[in-house]
This record gives C-alpha cells, structure tokens and sequence, in this order.
C-alpha cells in the first residue's frame, strides 16, 4: 500500500511540473512566433533562429504534453468493444494494453535516447544549437510515460483502482479506507 501511496504522490508531482513547463514551452512558443510576424511583416526583416527554436519548444511541448494526458487518461480509446466483456474482464483488458504501451515506452526511449545521441553531430543552422537537445525530448517524455504507466499499472492489478477513486481522494491518508 505504501508503494501506491508514494508513486500516485511522485505521479501527481510530477504531473502538476509537467503541466507548468507545457504552460512556459507554450508561452516562449508563442512570443517567439509572434515575434517572428512581427519583426516580418512590420519591419521587413525575419528573425532567422525563431522557426528553429519554435519547433524545438513544440517537440518538448508535444511529449510533455502527452505524458500529462497519459496521466488523466485522456487519449483517444475506442473502447465499445471492451464495455461488452465483465468488469472484471474489462479491467484485465485495460491492464493488457498498459503492459503494451509501457513496452512501447520502452521501445521509444531506447531509440529516442540513441536518436538524440546521433544528433550530438547535428548542428541547427540558424541556432547553432545542437540537435541533441531537440531530439532528447523523446526518452525525457518517455521517461514520465513510463512512471505514469507503472503508476496506473500499480493501481488497476494491485490496488484495484481507477481514475475516478485517485481523482476523488482528498490527500494520501484516504488510502487506508480502500
């Protein structure tokens, strides 16, 4: 129990991070973008790194931001096949298809961290940045996937939870009524 305790606590933390570097990532896109237009359409004179660095923020933004939906299980699921089987049944399908997405994940961050490795020799040419940090975008969400899929792997098979229980516990000391 105490297990469940703290990885839904360390889940939720870093959920809550996760949702305010998305919120920055989108803020810095935004002005560098809207830089961009200004400086080109007013000025007549472009800002040559801003479409670089507004791609490298939308590739952070992009994992992070599935990492944060991950955690609410929010992704698109057809799932009116899964609702004919028994709750039991359903649970276990559920269960099944995390253990695949954190293979997945696995997967990913293994060819993600060698794909940002690969892109230490690429430079950007505007930025002159290289493109390892770009790149190193891919294991850094898979990392927070991965803890979030055992998180919620951990309480669908152990503690035999769901979203809506985890959502509607004030603090950590409720656990005990479960």
């Amino acid at each position: 129990m105490l297990i469940g305790k703290v990885l839904i606590n360390i889940s939720k933390q870093l959920n809550k991070l996760l949702e305010i570097l998305c919120i920055l990532i989108f803020i810095v896109m935004t002005l560098v973008i809207w830089g961009q237009v200004f400086y080109r359409y007013v000025l007549n004179y472009g800002i040559p790194w801003a479409e670089e660095i507004a791609r490298f923020l939308l590739i952070w933004l992009g994992f992070f931001g599935s990492a944060i939906v991950f955690y609410e299980q929010g992704h698109v699921s057809i799932d009116f096949i899964i609702e004919k089987f028994s709750p039991n049944r359903q649970r276990w399908i559920k269960i099944l298809n995390l253990f695949l997405a954190l293979y997945f994940f696995f997967f990913l961050f293994k060819y993600g961290f060698d794909y940002a490795y690969f892109g230490i020799r690429l430079i950007s040419p505007a930025t002159g940045i290289s493109r390892f940090w770009s790149h190193l975008a891919v294991p850094v969400g898979c990392v927070f996937l991965i803890l979030h899929n055992v998180t919620l792997i951990y309480n669908k098979a152990i503690l035999k939870i769901n979203k809506e229980k985890i959502d509607n516990l004030n603090n950590l000391d409720s656990f005990k009524k479960l």
